[in-house]
């Protein structure tokens, strides 16, 4: 669902409550993504396709304007999707596709992609807390193999190679595991995951 990225977003940001600011979303950005001239371009996609999108393609959602630029609260449905289409541009203009007008992205953007949040099932979020214990598998010193023989042996037992190597990849989808040539993986809490664009 394209909804899910506003929880994703929500999460990321400092503070309680449903409302992001126009300053909480740019800073998110530039968290999730490079600091770049493409970069840039996106975010203000970005930004300005939540203006746009909020103000007119859902008229009962609240945009408060103030000093500094404007929020908006996310408790509404409609606010979430229209924020979920506008990273989708904004994603798209840092990746090189030409600047989708505002009106455009919430009519095109849902027609061409479906965006949801991978979310690691309660067993597979037991087996990662267990490892982002280890200092060495966090800053991606170790292989899959490395990784296996530091869980506990009784983990171990119900939890061989092979599906630790499939909880990785499901991992790396989620955002919370990057792969190296060199065959080790970083591993983050979900509280650090990063936001990932998978093209099917």
């Amino acid at each position: 669902m394209i909804q899910e990225i506003a929880p994703f977003l929500l999460m990321r940001k400092d503070g309680e409550g449903p409302v992001v600011t126009q300053e909480d979303l740019r800073s998110i950005w530039f968290d999730l993504l490079p600091d770049d001239y493409s970069s840039q371009l996106g975010c203000e996609a970005f930004l300005d396709g939540v203006a746009h999108a909020v103000a007119h393609d859902a008229p009962d959602t609240k945009l408060e304007l103030r000093p500094g630029g404007w929020e908006v609260d996310l408790s509404q449905g409609a606010a979430r999707t229209a924020v979920a289409m506008a990273f989708v541009a904004g994603l798209l203009v840092l990746l090189g596709a030409p600047q989708v007008a505002p009106a455009v992205v919430t009519t095109v953007v849902p027609l061409l992609f479906d965006v949801r949040r991978v979310r690691l099932s309660e067993s597979q979020g037991c087996v990662l807390a267990e490892l982002v214990r280890n200092p060495d598998v966090v800053e991606g010193r170790l292989t899959p193999e490395q990784m296996h023989a530091l869980l506990p042996v009784a983990v171990r037992a119900d939890f061989s190679l092979l599906d630790l190597k499939d909880f990785l990849d499901v991992c790396q989808r989620a955002g919370v595991a990057d792969f190296s040539e060199d065959g080790t993986t970083v591993v983050r809490p979900e509280t650090q995951a990063r936001f990932r664009v998978t093209f099917l």
